[in-house]
């Protein structure tokens, strides 16, 4: 997609979700910053940072989508990278600040005389989002004030500036970059999804662990023990990204070549999921049928999940 083009995508996005925001009466001290709404009725967010102090500059258009039972956020669209290879996103992180964001407090009304120096033309943050029948944009510039007050200038809807202060400002800091917002773990499952676990190591060796009605049971039929049965899934299936590789390229071929571990999950269904887990050029890598053709560079902790006695057989 040419710049001419991508520009004229986003300024229609950008249209679009702005087309319902109201004009907001004067901000008050004290008085929460953004419109009341309900951040669970939330299911379209943009997010572009330009920091110029650090350089970190990326822009995300996200979408919730609803995935059977239960409503996910995904990545239609970011820049620097195109062409993602994984969309998920961190559906737990975007709510959260959505959370947050409601919760905004207008500390004071500045001169509007020194808004130059208020950081709002270039933000550091603007984000863009649809919440029902409320759409808004916030656009968060410079501290206001003394770092230690939390405090902010902000502007919403392009009304005045204002010094607000609240949670989410804290949120962004912590985990602003472009890898907090995708899907924090390989997997994208949940315990209770699981009734049959098969992990197998690269030199063939395989361990199956089953729930049955009494509790867990090894292939042997031995009963073992729950909580340690339990904790070792949620270590599958919260094996973190460090990275995901972007582009892939030649990397999963090479991977699946070098014959890794993997772990195999399967639902009352009989739906299965698959975990592949190896180390390759002086990196653990990961791949998972959750989310195909993405490559995931993890911790060396995940070696411990394809150990010779898995932490379930210890007496």
């Amino acid at each position: 997609m040419s710049p001419l083009h991508r520009t004229l995508v986003l300024g229609f996005c950008t249209a679009v979700l702005l087309t319902s925001c109201r004009a907001e009466p004067p901000p008050i001290t004290g008085s929460r910053l953004l419109p009341a709404y309900d951040y669970r009725a939330c299911d379209s967010l943009n997010l572009r940072k330009h920091d110029g102090v650090t350089g970190d500059r990326w822009s995300a258009r996200l979408e919730k989508r609803t995935e059977g039972a239960q409503a996910a956020w995904w990545i239609l669209g970011s820049e620097p990278v195109e062409a993602l290879s994984d969309r998920r996103a961190n559906s737990s992180w975007v709510e959260h600040l959505l959370d947050a964001l409601g919760t905004l407090k207008v500390d004071s009304i500045p001169d509007p005389v020194a808004e130059p120096a208020f950081g709002l033309k270039e933000p550091l943050w603007r984000l863009q989002a649809r919440c029902g029948s409320v759409s808004w944009e916030l656009r968060i510039g410079d501290i206001a004030g003394n770092a230690r007050s939390g405090s902010r200038f902000a502007r919403l809807n392009g009304a005045g500036a204002v010094a607000a202060s609240g949670s989410a400002f804290g949120l962004l800091g912590r985990n602003g970059r472009f890898e907090d917002i995708r899907h924090p773990w390989v997997l994208a499952a949940g315990l209770d999804d699981v009734v049959l676990a098969r992990r197998r190591r690269a030199d063939g060796k395989t361990f199956q662990w089953e729930r049955r009605p009494g509790g867990w049971t090894g292939q042997d039929g031995k009963s073992l023990d729950p909580s340690r049965a339990e904790n070792w899934l949620r270590r599958v299936l919260h094996v973190a990204v460090v990275q995901v590789v972007e582009p892939p390229g030649e990397l999963e071929s090479r991977f699946r070549a070098s014959r890794p571990g993997s772990v195999t999950l399967e639902d009352r269904l009989g739906r299965r999921r698959e975990l592949w887990l190896g180390e390759l050029e002086g990196r653990w890598l990961a791949l998972s049928t959750d989310r195909p053709g993405a490559v995931f560079v993890v911790g060396p902790e995940s070696a411990l999940l394809l150990s010779d006695e898995p932490a379930i057989l210890k007496p």
